[in-house]
């Protein structure tokens, strides 16, 4: 997963480096978070901000520069399954 998010381009990788760190799978990125250059980023985590949040609402991650903008209770339905293994 990682490898592909990585040749996909900055702001996907960006969002799978989220997702793994929130699953509990760090490891992965190895020592790659640095080269993702999070200062001032702000990669929406949905990009088509399908849960209508605004700027203000959403959060940003500044380990890896992604804008939460899911809501907390549909971001643990995203997470908890791919976190069992």
């Amino acid at each position: 997963m990682w490898a592909i998010g990585k040749r996909m381009g900055t702001a996907t990788a960006r969002r799978v480096a989220y997702l793994l760190i929130r699953s509990g799978h760090e490891q992965v990125l190895a020592g790659d978070l640095p080269a993702l250059n999070v200062k001032g980023a702000a990669t929406p985590l949905d990009r088509s901000n399908g849960y209508g949040m605004t700027r203000r609402q959403a959060t940003r991650d500044p380990q890896t520069g992604v804008l939460v903008n899911v809501p907390a209770e549909q971001l643990r339905g995203w997470l908890d399954p791919a976190s069992l293994g």
